[in-house]
């Protein structure tokens, strides 16, 4: 076995979100490849308990070694010699980033002047000032990186507008497990939950409740549905956030409280995709949406909005429905469309179920470690290491 790549990876993460499920799946098996990943988490905490959360719980769950920088107050100064304590104690090969707030902090703490940096591009979201802060600070902070990852190729253009080299960022799209079904006790469940009448025709909508996951304008198309269609719907939402308020407010106001349920946030998903029919994903804008491939891997038929990139994931009436984002009128159409067909339902879901073998997690895992092991030996030519 080749001497291993060690790599400290930077994320902040209370929850297994997206990014940090597959930073954890993919520190799993890199590990055991011919040429070793051995990957060590960096993460933050916050306040009175630092003792830690879901996430941190996930990965020592795993097996993945990690450190906490814990941090008095946002902004805490104190995280810089706490990072490059722990980077002394592993003496890593490279240093990963995700987050607007880890690219900073890499770039600020001088990581990019001793370490190869790569850094993890994962979009952005516009929920307040503070955000749109950090993202014009990545702005500078990702020009220190040796190399960038990015999940789509709208991402990749945009990228290049701060002044970074397109050559050195690599378009990598989330990768997907094939998908287990939940125990019958756990879909009944669910269905309980929502009320669910036989005969009805479930759709879940999975991910945070905030503005540019466009939950508002899917509530405006399920109240433009025809009565007889919209009787026959039940509509699951997973997830919550800042928005949740509002949303609650729009499903009272459109007389939708037995047709629109909230789940809350749910760390396991696998239940409401196997009690679902379909799922509809409204985002206003999107990267390479998990939520989408795994969908796709249960075998449902999705509606999905024509942004970033999903129409790399997907095509339009072959394995998917793909609607204008913002269209209330354009979604509630594809809604009608896909619940009075049962055939097409059928041809979708099967077709984007031997789509989503295309983003398996194991040609993910290769392609980003022949990634890593190309930059580890680039560097260490250009160092004499």
């Amino acid at each position: 076995m080749s001497h291993p790549i060690r790599v400290v990876a930077l994320i902040e993460s209370d929850f297994v979100t997206g990014p940090a499920k597959n930073l954890i799946e993919f520190a799993k098996r890199a590990r055991v490849r011919t040429r070793p990943i051995e990957l060590t988490i960096v993460t933050y905490i916050r306040g009175k308990n630092q003792t830690g959360n879901a996430f941190t719980a996930a990965v020592e769950t795993a097996g993945i070694p990690l450190f906490i920088l814990k941090e008095s107050r946002r902004y805490d100064r104190s995280v810089i010699p706490q990072l490059r304590a722990v980077l002394k104690t592993v003496g890593p090969d490279l240093v990963q980033t995700h987050n607007s707030k880890s690219h900073f902090l890499s770039r600020i703490s001088g990581v990019a002047a001793k370490y190869p940096w790569i850094a993890f591009h994962h979009g952005y979201t516009t929920t307040d000032f503070k955000m749109r802060v950090y993202h014009q600070l990545d702005r500078w902070s990702l020009r220190g990186a040796r190399h960038l990852v990015t999940v789509c190729e709208p991402f990749r253009e945009h990228l290049a507008t701060f002044g970074i080299d397109p050559a050195i960022i690599t378009v990598r799209h989330n990768a997907v497990d094939p998908f287990i079904s939940a125990a019958d006790e756990l879909v009944e469940k669910v269905r309980q939950f929502a009320a669910w009448k036989p005969g009805n025709l479930i759709a879940v909508s999975i991910g945070r409740l905030s503005r540019e996951k466009g939950h508002q304008t899917l509530i405006d198309a399920v109240k433009c549905l025809p009565a007889e269609v919209r009787s026959q719907l039940t509509l699951i939402l997973v997830g919550d956030g800042p928005e949740r308020e509002a949303i609650k407010t729009s499903i009272g106001n459109a007389s939708l409280e037995g047709v629109v349920y909230l789940a809350g946030h749910q760390d396991f998903t696998q239940p409401y995709l196997s009690a679902a029919d379909f799922l509809v994903l409204p985002s206003n804008s999107e990267g390479s949406p998990n939520v989408l491939l795994e969908g796709m891997a249960a075998g449902l038929p999705c509606i999905a909005t024509k942004v970033g990139g999903v129409p790399e994931l997907t095509t339009d009436m072959e394995d998917a429905l793909l609607i204008p984002p913002g269209n209330a009128q354009a979604m509630s159409l594809a809604i009608e469309k896909i619940m009075g067909d049962q055939v097409l339902r059928s041809a979708l879901g099967s077709a984007a179920h031997e789509r989503s073998r295309t983003f398996n997690r194991e040609h993910y895992v290769d392609e980003l470690s022949v990634m890593y092991e190309q930059i580890f030996e680039q560097y260490c030519s250009c160092t004499g290491h």
